[in-house]
């Protein structure tokens, strides 16, 4: 049986949560601003995509912020 270095084993699990880290990762928000007001979204979406928040008349668009 081999022995694994315990200096080994913390340079792999770094390099391993490393990995997906993305400095260039685009900016996220939860809510949605009208012209009127804003709202929350159900999750969380990048921010300026369009989305709308829901009335009893009906959806009013927006941007994510």
């Amino acid at each position: 049986m081999r022995k694994i270095r315990p200096g080994l084993i913390a340079a792999a699990t770094i390099a391993a949560l490393t990995v997906g880290a993305d400095s260039s990762a685009q900016p996220m928000g939860n809510r949605c601003f009208t012209p009127q007001f804003w709202c929350w979204l159900p999750s969380y979406a990048p921010i300026g995509v369009s989305c709308f928040c829901g009335t009893p008349y009906g959806p009013v668009w927006g941007r994510v912020g």
